[in-house]
């Protein structure tokens, strides 16, 4: 249900970004012609030129970068079955206890987080392939209970279907933020654009926060309540300890000339 819904306000709201690009088209024709009759023809037709052009430009860039921006999984370590028989059974109990399918592939990261993607076609109406991503810090440091807890919460955003109608937010937003990134702060035109982004971005954040939530039960559920608790706090830990880490050895040592393998 809050995917849908947070599909519907990305869908309506694109939408509307693209009603108010039109109305500031014709809004810049009303304006050229209003001052090619108070003004010389040539100076009013520049003008309202420039306007409409930095316009329907920068739409018009936010939109194919938003087309031609393609998924990638995060780089990483494939962990097939073969690799990891003991994590691969967690990860196929948690899909079935989330009433859900397990990932396509599971990949191994080097930072202090856990989340998972999904690729789709049609805007989300088809699942092509699952992607769970594991920070190797936390199967070093956390317990088996909060490891449980960690995946849960990941796969909660599955059973939500979080990830599977995503593409539509994911694209609205590239569309919008291109758009205002485009445009010049003095550009008369992207004032309204800015002013809509900031409200687009305030309707995702509000549903995001709601995806959290729904997430955060499933790891309750899965992995138990203290487990959850404890690993929420421990990850704010091990990701200090880690920043700390890379900062005064690894830098220092690839800093020193010292080979990084």
């Amino acid at each position: 249900m809050i995917t849908a819904f947070r599909a519907l306000i990305s869908t309506l709201m694109l939408f509307d970004f693209y009603v108010i690009a039109l109305a500031q088209i014709i809004a810049i024709g009303l304006l050229t012609i209003w001052l090619s009759s108070n003004l010389s023809g040539p100076a009013a037709i520049r003008l309202g030129g420039a306007l409409l052009i930095f316009t329907v430009g920068a739409v018009g860039y936010g939109t194919w970068k938003a087309i031609c921006t393609w998924y990638e999984p995060m780089p990483g370590v494939p962990l097939t079955r073969a690799d990891a028989p003991a994590l691969w059974r967690l990860v196929d109990e948690l899909a079935a206890a989330a009433a859900t399918r397990p990932p396509d592939e599971i990949i191994l990261i080097p930072q202090v987080n856990a989340a998972v993607s999904e690729r789709t076609v049609l805007m989300g109406l088809i699942s092509r392939r699952r992607y769970l991503y594991i920070g190797l810090p936390l199967l070093m440091t956390l317990t088996v209970a909060q490891v449980r807890a960690v995946l849960g919460h990941e796969f909660g955003h599955y059973s939500g279907r979080h990830t599977r109608l995503s593409a539509i937010s994911y694209r609205g937003g590239l569309v919008i933020a291109q758009t205002v990134t485009s445009m010049s702060r003095r550009n008369v035109a992207g004032w309204m654009f800015r002013a809509y982004a900031r409200l687009y971005w305030i309707a995702q954040s509000s549903v995001r926060r709601l995806q959290e939530r729904e997430a955060d039960l499933l790891a309750a559920q899965v992995g138990g309540r203290e487990a959850a608790r404890s690993a929420l706090i421990e990850v704010e830990v091990i990701g200090q300890a880690f920043a700390f880490f890379l900062e005064q050895y690894v830098r220092l040592g690839m800093g020193s000339g010292l080979p990084s393998r």
